[in-house]
Parts: C-alpha cells; sequence; structure tokens
C-alpha cells in the first residue's frame, strides 16, 4: 500500500491490495485525508481465477508519433478467434429502439492550433426495443461531402441484412454486379426504371417477362413468353 498526502485533499492518491486480489489505483474527489475521504477507482487490475483485467475510471489517451492500439489474441487461431474489439452500452436500463450501441469516429486537426474535427464515423442503433431474443440493430456510415462541416448518413446496413445507399452506386470499369440465383432481384419502387448507357456501349439485360438490348438509350420489350 501507498499513498500520497497533501494539503489539498483532491490532490491524494493510493494504491492498495484488497482482499479479492484486486489492486486499486485511487484518487481522492473530496473530503479530508483518510477516512474521510471519498475516493474513485482510476484504475483495478484484477485477477479472476486466471482471467486478468484492468479496469479504467475515465478516459485513456495514447499520444505520440505513429500511436497503434493492438489487440492480439493469443488462444489458438480459428473461426471465433482473433483479436476483439467491443463497444456497449449499459446504464442499468433496457435499451430502447433507436439507442446507440457504439462509435467509432474517424478525426483530424482542421488547423495548426490542434482544433479537432470528425471526417466520418461508424454507428450502430438498435432498431427494436431489446428484450431475450430481440435484439435488432443496424450499422450506419456516415461521411462529410468536401467543402462542408457536416456528416450525412452514406451508407445503412439494415437488420432486416438489406444495403440503404443514400448516393450513386459505383462500379469501375469492368467490373460487374453479380446476382447469384435464387429470388435476387433488382426493383424499382417508382415507374420507371434508368439505366444510363455510355455511347456505344451496349448494355444486355434479361428479367422475368422482359428480354432485350440496351445501347445508347432505348427501352425492353415484352416478349410473349417469359424470360428466365
Amino acid at each position: 500500500t501507498w499513498k500520497y498526502i497533501s494539503t489539498n485533499a483532491s490532490d491524494e492518491a493510493n494504491s492498495i491490495m484488497f482482499s479479492d486480489g484486486a489492486v486499486r489505483f485511487r484518487t481522492a474527489i473530496a473530503g479530508v485525508a483518510d477516512a474521510g475521504i471519498s475516493w474513485i477507482n482510476q484504475l483495478v487490475l484484477q485477477n479472476n481465477s486466471g482471467s486478468l483485467s484492468a479496469t479504467f475510471g475515465g478516459d485513456i489517451f495514447v499520444t505520440k508519433d505513429d500511436a497503434t492500439l493492438t489487440i492480439t489474441d493469443t488462444s489458438a487461431s480459428g473461426a471465433f478467434s482473433g483479436g476483439i474489439s467491443i463497444l456497449s452500452s449499459d446504464d442499468g436500463v433496457t435499451m430502447a429502439s433507436g439507442d446507440r450501441l457504439g462509435l467509432y469516429v474517424f478525426s483530424g486537426a482542421e488547423d495548426g492550433a490542434s482544433t479537432i474535427k470528425t471526417g466520418a464515423y461508424i454507428a450502430s442503433h438498435t432498431t427494436e426495443a431489446w428484450s431475450n431474443g430481440n435484439n435488432g440493430a443496424d450499422l450506419q456510415f456516415f461521411t462529410t461531402p468536401s467543402t462542408t462541416a457536416s456528416r450525412v448518413l452514406a451508407l445503412t446496413l439494415q437488420q432486416d441484412q438489406s444495403a440503404l445507399f443514400a448516393g450513386d452506386i459505383i462500379v469501375p470499369q469492368g467490373n460487374k454486379i453479380h446476382l447469384d440465383s435464387g429470388q435476387e432481384r433488382i426493383s424499382s419502387n417508382g415507374s420507371a426504371m434508368l439505366f444510363d448507357v455510355a455511347g456505344g456501349t451496349a448494355f444486355t439485360m434479361s428479367v422475368s417477362g422482359f428480354q432485350g438490348n440496351l445501347t445508347d438509350s432505348g427501352s425492353l420489350q415484352k416478349e410473349t413468353s417469359s424470360a428466365t
């Protein structure tokens, strides 16, 4: 056990090993020396039957050149092995629909005075009130358009495994969008589906009830027999 005592109670700190085997590094938040002090655990080192853990009572900052936080799993490799980063929300109350579960933020300095701004982030929100067996959630990707400072929702991976894009889907030249066999389809909620075809490039399409080619512009004509 060690402790630091100052005439200012807020500067007092100590380290104690408790009967449960945990080592707690504490600082004073109120009161006077010894019995009258209210403590807060800044760091707790725990050994639960060989399972080691460190619990911090405040934020963790890693500040250095090429700062890196590495998580390494030393157990046998396998389908469920590997380092894990867990973002969790627990205030003792059941998660309601729309509550945020966690957030990964990407930020940087916008000037020489270390003014940090967010450029993009990934967030997850619940999509229903949670209970046993009901834990719906989505994953949202936010980006910042150039010449602006406001994040906008770019992509949502929805709870039903569908993907909702806020902008265009661009496929580089020479690449394709593949639909596996089954009930996969491209559909439109509007009255028409438009296809832009670059000049001189043929666009071939075969869908249920329709088949034809588009070059520059044109339409698909319905056939008398349903195409597959």
